[in-house]
């Protein structure tokens, strides 16, 4: 039987891991000179030239595809006791924090580049580990406790995973290859 209290803390528990992500990666970055310009860099390639419309698509695509790879792996690495959403969620806080450091002095152009990524691939991202999360209780409450009974229902966390995680990373991809690409196009 599934409970929303389960899905609540475990969201919660993820939502401390990305914060203790992202303030390791601000105040981490001033340490690391080479990361530091490898992430500036990265930014500054994002600019997409040529045919706009090919292009857009296949940063869409690329986007798309990437993240919800990132949300597959968190969710289903959840088997492996929990470890693996937690690490993906401390590594994107890492490199979150990294980035708000690194970008934050350009102002309007930052803010319009990550909007995609608090308002849907974030939240996105957190509800996988946390589904992941509950993954791994569920594989340690039945295999390690040898309960027989099961706490959570693995069908509600797929169903959970299809009706939210992917239409976010959608929005969050379409926003990111289109409307976030046109807005700093037209302000830089």
């Amino acid at each position: 039987m599934y409970n929303h209290e389960y899905l609540r803390d475990a969201i919660l528990i993820i939502t401390i891991f990305l914060f203790i992500g992202v303030t390791i990666g601000y105040v981490g970055i001033s340490f690391f000179s080479g990361l530091s310009d490898m992430i500036g860099e990265m930014y500054e390639g994002l600019n997409i030239s040529g045919d706009p419309t090919q292009s857009s698509f296949l940063f869409f695509a690329s986007v798309f595809y990437n993240n919800i790879q990132s949300c597959l792996i968190a969710f289903l690495g959840g088997i492996v006791f929990s470890i693996i959403p937690i690490f993906i969620i401390l590594f994107n806080g890492f490199f979150l924090g990294a980035s708000i450091k690194i970008l934050s002095h350009q102002g309007s152009l930052f803010f319009l580049s990550i909007i995609p990524h608090i308002f849907f691939e974030i939240p996105a991202l957190i509800l996988s580990a946390a589904l992941g999360m509950m993954l791994g209780q569920k594989v340690i409450y039945n295999k390690i406790l040898h309960r027989t009974s099961e706490p959570i229902d693995f069908t509600e966390l797929v169903r959970i995973f299809i009706l939210y995680v992917i239409p976010m990373v959608l929005i969050a991809a379409i926003l990111e290859a289109y409307v976030s690409t046109c807005l700093l196009d037209i302000l830089s």
